[in-house]
C-alpha cells in the first residue's frame, strides 16, 4: 500500500533465468514517488503498465481463493485462476493447523530451503488464524501463496529419467508439428508447449523404460523418419509424413486436457480428452482416469470407423508414488508487438498454462480404424477402364506404424452409392500397412455409373482385440467417393 497515493501499488525487478533470482529494480513507466525513492505502478492509474500490474493483481488474488471446502485427505485444490494449491494438515482434526504450498512456494523451498525439500518450513505458508463466514471460510496466513515459474520445457530437462521421450518432443522435423516453441509474440521463461492455452493440462511423461518399450513395440525414430523425407522418391517422403504423423499422434495421446493430482479430487472412470485428433470424427481422442489417493489409473481408447469410443482395459496403466508425480509447472505467454524478447514488460493479453507432470511407466496404446483415401483417377477408354491411385496412410494402431495391423486393403465399387467390401472388391496385395499412390484398376462395359471408395481392414475389432473375422473387424472407406462412367471414360452426372 503507497500511503503517498492512498492506493495499491506495485514494483518491478529484473529476473534471473539461471539462479531464479530477483535482480535490480526495474522501474520505466512508474509515477514518481519521491518519499519512497521508486517509480511504483499504482493501480488507480489506467493506460499502459498500470492496467497490467491490476490484471496481475487479479490473478494473484484469484490463486488465493479456492471455491470449494477443503479437508484431510485430500491435498490438491483448483484455485478461482485454475492453478493448483497443495494444503495439508499438522493435526487433521484441528483445520486451523493447514499449511498451504503454492507450486512456487515448493519451488523455492527446494532450492533455497534449508531440507531442500519442497515442505520447508522456509516458504511453508501457516495458517495464522481461521475464519468462519456464512458463504465460506477465510485463513489468515503469513506468507503469499506464489504460482509456479518453472515450465513443463524446464522441468522435464531437469529429470534424467524423462530424457528419452523429453528428447523426442524437442526433436520433431517439421515445424508444423513441433510441441516446444518460444514464438516472438508470446515469449515465455522458456520454451513454451505451443498448443497450451490459458487452461490446465496433464502430461503423462514416458519414462526412458518406456520409451524403449514403445519403440521395440513397432514406433519409430526421428532418424527414420528424416531418413525417408530427405530421399529423392516422392513416395518416399510422403511415408516420412505419415511416419512423421505417426510418432507426433502417440506423443500427443500423452498430453490432456485438465489436471489430475494424486491425492487431488476423487474421479472414477472420468473421461478427458487428449491432444490427437480423429482424422476420421474431427473429434479429439479420450482417456478415461480414475484417482483414488494413491494412484491414477489410465485406460486409453478404441475408437471405431464411425467414431464411437470404447474402453481398451487390456492396456490400463496406472501413474503411482513409486516414480515421478504431481509436479506442478507453468508455461507462461507474455504478450509482446514487436520481436524482441528483452522488451516484454507485461500485457493484459498475458497468460498462463498449468500443468501437472506425471511419470508413466508404460505407453498408452490406443487403437482406431485405419485411414484410407483415394487420391485421383486416369481413364483408358480404349479398354473402358479407370486407373485409381489410393493410399493407407494410418494403421489406426497408435504404436505400431507398419506391422501387420491392416490385414486387407484395396477398392471396393458396385453401381450405387456407398459400396462395401461385401460387393465388388479388387484387393491390393501388400506386406506393408502403409500405401502411397497405389493404383487399382477398374474395367467396366456396363455403360452405368460406377460408385468407387477404398477400404482398409483391421486386424482389431471395436473393442480392441484380435478380429476373429472380416464381420468382426474394423473397415474404413475412403471420405472421397468417385462417381465414374468408366465404359465412357468421363465423370458420370
Amino acid at each position: 500500500y503507497n500511503e503517498t497515493f492512498q492506493t495499491v501499488y506495485a514494483t518491478r525487478y529484473r529476473y534471473n533465468e539461471t539462479t531464479g533470482e530477483k535482480g535490480a529494480l526495474y522501474d520505466e513507466g512508474g509515477v514518481n514517488d519521491p518519499l519512497h525513492g521508486l517509480n511504483p505502478i499504482i493501480t488507480e492509474t489506467t493506460g499502459g503498465i498500470h492496467d497490467v500490474v491490476k490484471a496481475y493483481l487479479k490473478e494473484i488474488m484469484d490463486y488465493h481463493i479456492i471455491v470449494d471446502s477443503i479437508h484431510p485427505g485430500q491435498e490438491y485444490y483448483e484455485s478461482k485462476g485454475k492453478g493448483f494449491i497443495r494444503v495439508r494438515f499438522t493435526d487433521p482434526g484441528r483445520p486451523e493447523t493447514a499449511q498451504f504450498y503454492g507450486g512456487g512456494n515448493m519451488e523455492q523451498n527446494k532450492k533455497w530451503g534449508a531440507s531442500g525439500q519442497w515442505d520447508d518450513e522456509k516458504y511453508r505458508v501457516n495458517t495464522l488464524d481461521r475464519k468462519q463466514f456464512r458463504n465460506g471460510v477465510t485463513y489468515i496466513v503469513d506468507k503469499m501463496l506464489q504460482q509456479p515459474l518453472e515450465s513443463v520445457y524446464s522441468i522435464m530437462a531437469a529429470n534424467d529419467g524423462l530424457t528419452s521421450f523429453f528428447k523426442m518432443l524437442r526433436e520433431v522435423p517439421d515445424a508444423d508439428y513441433e510441441f516446444f516453441s518460444n514464438v516472438s509474440k508470446y515469449p515465455g521463461i522458456t520454451m513454451n508447449v505451443n498448443f497450451f492455452k490459458a487452461y490446465h493440462y496433464t502430461i503423462y511423461a514416458l519414462n526412458n523404460e518406456a520409451m524403449t518399450e514403445a519403440h521395440n513395440d513397432g514406433l519409430p525414430t526421428w532418424e527414420q523418419v528424416n531418413a525417408l523425407r530427405s530421399s529423392k522418391k516422392s513416395e518416399d517422403k510422403t511415408k516420412g509424413k505419415y511416419m512423421m504423423q505417426k510418432i507426433v499422434s502417440f506423443l500427443r495421446y500423452h498430453f490432456q486436457d485438465n489436471s489430475v493430482y494424486i491425492k487431488g479430487y476423487d474421479i472414477n472412470n472420468q473421461r478427458y480428452e487428449t491432444a490427437v485428433k480423429n482424422d476420421l470424427t474431427g473429434k479429439f481422442l479420450s482417456v478415461w482416469a480414475t484417482q483414488d489417493g494413491s494412484s491414477i489409473q489410465l485406460v486409453p481408447t478404441v475408437v471405431s470407423a464411425s467414431g464411437v469410443e470404447s474402453h481398451n482395459y487390456d492396456e490400463q496403466v496406472s501413474v503411482t508414488t513409486d516414480g515421478l508425480y504431481n509436479l506442478m509447472a507453468r508455461d507462461h505467454f507474455f504478450y509482446q508487438a514487436n520481436s524482441d524478447a528483452t522488451k516484454a514488460v507485461g500485457s493484459i493479453s498475458d497468460y498462463s498454462a498449468r500443468t501437472v507432470i506425471h511419470e508413466l511407466p508404460h505407453y498408452l496404446h490406443y487403437i482406431k480404424a485405419p485411414v484410407t483415401a483415394m487420391n485421383n483417377y486416369e481413364f483408358k477408354k480404349s479398354t473402358a477402364t479407370v486407373n485409381i491411385s489410393m493410399d493407407v496412410s494410418d494403421n489406426g494402431d497408435g504404436v505400431v506404424f507398419d506391422g501387420g495391423v491392416v490385414t486387407r486393403r484395396g477398392i471396393c465399387w458396385s453401381y450405387s452409392p456407398t459400396p462395401t467390401i461385401y460387393e465388388n472388391v479388387i484387393d491390393v496385395e501388400s506386406t506393408s500397412d502403409i500405401l502411397v499412390n497405389q493404383t487399382v484398376s477398374i474395367t467396366d462395359n456396363s455403360g452405368k455409373p460406377v460408385y468407387i471408395r477404398s477400404f482398409a481392414v483391421s486386424k482389431y475389432n471395436a473393442s480392441g482385440d484380435e478380429a476373429s473375422g472380416l464381420s468382426d473387424a474394423m473397415v474404413s472407406y475412403s471420405d472421397n467417393e468417385y462417381c465414374l462412367n468408366i465404359t465412357e471414360g468421363k465423370t458420370a452426372e
